[in-house]
């Protein structure tokens, strides 16, 4: 973990984004405890996987990390959010529910892959971000929409764009719907 951060924040530096960008040295979910990150491939040690039901022990930012939502951090209308966390998307965007539905998030591209965990359907993610408003394609150019029933068919990347944007979703629909 110490390896990613402080690639990110070298580059945000050499870059000249230090004002611009909030580094957060946490793990994002749809929760708050702590996790342990775990190396998913020796080969790639930039690639990580979140271990659960850990114990602060160790040191913060190298053994472990406090998971957070996206809900905690973001209160205003996003132009494109970029999800990458090794089949943790969905627990993520679920961490994301007030801002999706009571901001604009025009567009989501998250890697895809049909859900490893029990506890979170596919199917059940899609109808939700579909009935939000969204428009699921994939990220290559001229995508058509993708119908969330055939999401065992659907591409690694995928790209869900709002289609109403002069208001959130919950005005829209009176409502956050449930993710049921």
């Amino acid at each position: 973990m110490k390896f990613n951060l402080y690639r990110i924040a070298s580059s945000i530096k050499a870059n000249g984004y230090e004002n611009l960008i909030t580094v957060y040295n946490a793990a994002l979910g749809n929760s708050h405890k702590y996790v342990r990150m775990t190396p998913a491939h020796e080969t790639n040690r930039g690639n990580f996987v979140v271990r659960e039901n850990v114990k602060e022990n160790g040191q913060y930012g190298i053994d472990y990390v406090v998971m957070v939502r996206l809900d905690d951090l973001i209160y205003e209308n996003v132009l494109l959010m970029k999800i990458d966390v090794e089949t943790f998307e969905y627990f993520v965007l679920d961490g994301a529910r007030n801002l999706l539905c009571n901001n604009i998030v025009e567009n989501i591209v998250i890697e895809y892959e049909p859900s490893v965990h029990q506890e979170c359907s596919t199917l059940k993610f899609l109808n939700w971000m579909s009935r939000l408003g969204y428009k699921i394609m994939d990220t290559i150019p001229n995508a058509i929409s993708l119908d969330p029933n055939n999401f065992k068919k659907f591409p690694p990347n995928l790209h869900f764009e709002l289609q109403q944007r002069h208001d959130t979703p919950a005005k829209l629909l009176g409502g956050c719907p449930s993710a049921a």
